[in-house]
């Protein structure tokens, strides 16, 4: 079901672009079918308004990642900027800002990472690599790179970026660390290359496909997990770069993959548009594994209903790591008036969306929400975790 989106409020301080909408179905009951079981069982932990001020408001937000702690960092592309948010929703600091200079970005990326002491964020332009002190703000360095990160993955003290590197033959991975990173800008060393992982073959065939749909998302760990947006695999790969594995992603409410022959001659750049590969496949959205190694994807399916507004679908899927089965396309509940941003931590899956609020002077306010997935449930269904009831809820039953 789709409406149309509402008008907002006059702002009197900044104007704030919200240029898609969103309708979602809600998965309150669960979907029978044959094949697939259905869905993991989300529970809604918690929600967070956004403490938002004059000097740290969410213009057009674009991503989000999570800190160790809980904090939130939200990527704007409207400030050009990154806003660090406490679990409580209170701003805790700012990173960047528009300019050429240290710590500033030509266009904030859409990748960005917490590696100990430092945020690393990613600059379109010029592809860069910023690097900011985690509690004080400041920058501390900066490294060049060969195309602008679309997705940072830390384990330990090594810090692993995805990227389609065209001067690579394709590369799609790096890895490095803060210490190197910082020598590296320090010395004006030459650029960070991708050298692992060559993209799959609908990527190398169409340049439609790698415009549209280049999103590629990490999960690293003792090894490197990867999924690309618009793939129906995941691929698990060595510290070496070397493919160990390939995880295929079973379809049962979102609309899946086409074969690579129909993709790449669908999306033929001189017949086809934007607009049809959106709505052709699912596109792959947020990538995570918990600490037993259970998989837990985010996929969009999207369609243009005016060439202003963009409807979509987010579907939740897990796969369990001790036996492989997999709990496919829970719907996950949205509102009406943005393009959901969703972020993973471990089994943890926040959704930040923004809404109207007639009270507050733009008359918009953001929310965060934190979701559960619970990968030992296949029910298809959002459930509330009602505190007090039973705090806590975790894995199908109460603590205790």
């Amino acid at each position: 079901m789709t409406t149309d989106c509402v008008q907002l409020p006059p702002a009197r301080r900044r104007v704030r672009y919200l240029v898609t909408c969103l309708i979602a179905t809600n998965a309150l009951t669960p979907h029978t079918g044959m094949g697939q079981s259905v869905g993991p069982t989300l529970i809604l932990q918690d929600s967070v308004v956004l403490a938002e001020t004059e000097d740290t408001y969410v213009g057009k937000p674009i991503e989000m990642f999570i800190g160790d702690d809980g904090s939130i960092f939200v990527v704007d592309a409207f400030t050009n900027r990154v806003i660090r948010f406490g679990g409580d929703g209170h701003p805790i600091q700012l990173y960047g800002r528009h300019g050429a200079g240290p710590g500033e970005f030509g266009l904030v990326g859409t990748a960005g990472a917490v590696a100990g002491a430092v945020v690393a964020i990613g600059d379109h332009y010029p592809p860069m690599i910023e690097l900011f002190d985690l509690d004080s703000g400041d920058a501390v360095g900066s490294v060049s790179v060969a195309v602008t990160p679309r997705a940072f993955g830390v384990w330990q003290d090594r810090i692993w970026m995805a990227g389609l590197d065209e001067s690579s033959d394709w590369r799609t991975l790096a890895v490095s660390s803060v210490p190197e990173m910082l020598i590296a800008g320090a010395e004006a060393a030459p650029t960070i290359r991708f050298e692992f992982l060559r993209a799959p073959r609908p990527y190398l065939e169409n340049a439609m496909i790698r415009g549209v749909a280049g999103g590629i998302r990490l999960d690293v760990k003792d090894d490197v997990l990867v999924g690309f947006a618009a793939s129906p695999f995941l691929l698990r790969v060595g510290t070496d770069g070397s493919v160990t594995d390939t995880v295929f992603l079973e379809v049962r409410n979102r609309r899946g993959m086409p074969n690579e022959d129909e993709f790449i001659e669908a999306m033929d750049p001189a017949r086809s548009s934007q607009e049809e590969l959106i709505k052709l496949a699912s596109l792959l959205r947020g990538l995570a594994r918990d600490g037993d190694g259970n998989i837990f994807t985010v996929h969009q399916d999207a369609e243009f209903a005016s060439p202003e507004r963009i409807v979509a679908e987010f579907f939740v899927s897990s796969i369990r790591a001790d036996s492989g089965v997999q709990c496919v396309d829970t719907r996950l509940p949205t509102h009406k008036l943005s393009m959901p941003v969703t972020a993973f931590r471990g089994d943890e899956l926040f959704v930040l969306e923004q809404h109207l609020d007639a009270g507050r002077e733009d008359g918009v306010k953001a929310v965060v929400r934190r979701y559960l997935v619970d990968v030992s449930s296949c029910t298809g269904m959002v459930l509330v975790n009602r505190h007090g009831k039973c705090p806590g809820y975790r894995h199908g039953k109460c603590p205790g």
